[in-house]
């Protein structure tokens, strides 16, 4: 049977050329030969390497990778999820960003939040512990711009933070939406710099390497990066505020993110960068000076300092109308009266403030002044600085007594609660007294109660055996 032809030529035959064809295109693209006269390809002047690193995305990683790793780096940033577009931001559509969002910060004012205010619901099933982390994370974001987080009351739209979810992850931006949700799955999402990444995304930001130059500043491996993942590593056009790169963002993925074997998926070009800021961390400057220009934060929230006369303190070193910015240690949920006293127990806390709408004592930590408290119009807001006097004198119960210790001739001692050690020297043959300073000590010799020395610390207790 004859093939088909065409002028004269078999089909058969033209395929075959074209194959031919084909192979030496091959040839050409991967195997072709370096010419005599190469050196006329290169102008005079041309730099002979462009960085310290392979160039092209996607390059085999090199030998001396780990010199590109400073030490205490941090591994990783988030758990990422493959469905997810760059890891860990919600979208309408799977690779589509809402009208208005860039691949850094957003541009149109519909998608910020309106005068930077964000309203919240907190679901019910995050536990105290992740509670803190995202009220650190919203106060770290006050502090820091004027950026405020409020308990959302009758208001149409809100953030809903919930954790029943699989993975971090946030929607970019203000959607003027019902239950705009920020999900930080339990026992997966914890750490203030995961809160604060996600809460950045929903005001706007996207990831820092996703950035257009960002090829000038590091180089990503994708042979390195889980199946699925490769379009989280994508490049975006993005409006970048005229910033520079920054490496140590917040919202930068750290060198083994999404990798599928343990190797770097992501590096920077300079040697000495670090990637990312881990999840304990806050803000990077950078971050800080973006936010602030996206929201145009003129200056730093709330009121002025007001001179002291403004703000009445009493011989305790606490005054009501008042609070203290920043610097928080932690928070505990109590009563205004013994916020002071929780502060006095926290060995590195100086001072703290009472907010009264949640319940909240903050516990702060720093150089600080009483000059320093800002005036509050809300007379039930506590604030105050660590009392360092001792009392004037002791105020016995009986025969013990707080704010007291008796000094020297100890002869035996105990890791055991405080109201443990009278007992304890009680049924101890040799003990005449005793004093608790994180630890009981008992003590023999004579002695009476007017020997004990009055210290400031609310957790000494001394007394003398019945």
């Amino acid at each position: 049977m004859w093939s088909k032809s065409y002028c004269g030529v078999s089909v058969d035959y033209l395929r075959m050329c074209l194959m031919f064809l084909m192979d030496l295109a091959v040839l050409e693209i991967h195997a072709s030969s370096l010419p005599d006269n190469w050196r006329d390809f290169i102008p005079a002047g041309s730099p002979e390497t462009s960085h310290s690193f392979p160039e092209i995305q996607g390059s085999s990683l090199p030998d001396n990778w780990r010199d590109f790793i400073p030490a205490g780096a941090p591994e990783t940033s988030l758990p990422y999820r493959a469905d997810l577009f760059e890891g860990d931001i919600m979208l309408p559509k799977a690779a589509d960003l809402p009208e208005g969002v860039s691949a850094n910060a957003i541009n149109d004012p519909r998608h910020k939040w309106p005068d930077g205010k964000v309203y919240y619901v907190i679901d019910g099933a995050l536990d105290s512990h992740e509670k803190g982390f995202v009220d650190s994370a919203m106060r770290h974001i006050s502090d820091k711009s004027c950026i405020t987080f409020h308990r959302r009351t009758n208001q149409p739209n809100f953030l809903r933070i919930i954790n029943t979810e699989p993975g971090c992850w946030s929607w970019v931006g203000y959607l003027a939406k019902p239950n705009q949700e920020l999900n930080l799955q339990k026992g997966k999402c914890g750490g203030l710099g995961t809160a604060v990444h996600e809460l950045l995304h929903a005001l706007g930001f996207h990831h820092e390497q996703s950035r257009s130059d960002r090829n000038d500043y590091v180089r990503i491996f994708f042979e390195n990066i889980e199946d699925g993942m490769a379009d989280n590593f994508a490049k975006q056009e993005t409006n970048n505020q005229d910033f520079s790169y920054d490496y140590g963002s917040i919202m930068h993925y750290a060198w083994k993110d999404a990798s599928k074997n343990g190797l770097p998926t992501i590096l920077p070009i300079q040697l000495g960068k670090t990637l990312g800021r881990g999840r304990d961390s806050g803000m990077s400057e950078t971050d800080i000076a973006k936010l602030n220009k996206l929201y145009s934060c003129s200056t730093r929230p709330g009121p002025a300092p007001k001179p002291d006369g403004r703000i009445n303190w009493n011989g305790k070193n606490w005054a009501h109308n008042c609070d203290f910015w920043g610097n928080d240690i932690r928070h505990e949920v109590t009563d205004p009266e013994l916020c002071g006293p929780k502060c006095q127990w926290t060995s590195d806390c100086t001072h703290f403030a009472y907010n009264p709408e949640d319940r909240k004592c903050w516990l702060k930590r720093g150089l600080i002044n009483k000059g320093q408290a800002l005036y509050k119009e809300d007379s039930r807001r506590v604030c105050g600085v660590r009392d360092e006097t001792p009392p004037a004198s002791i105020h016995w119960q009986g025969h013990w007594a707080h704010h007291c210790d008796f000094y020297g001739k100890d002869f035996v001692q105990y890791d055991i609660p405080p109201e443990q050690c009278g007992p304890k020297c009680q049924t101890h043959s040799e003990c005449t007294h005793f004093a608790y300073n994180r630890k009981c000590f008992l003590k023999k010799g004579a002695i009476t109660k007017d020997k004990a020395q009055a210290v400031a610390d609310p957790l000494r207790v001394c007394g003398v055996r019945v």
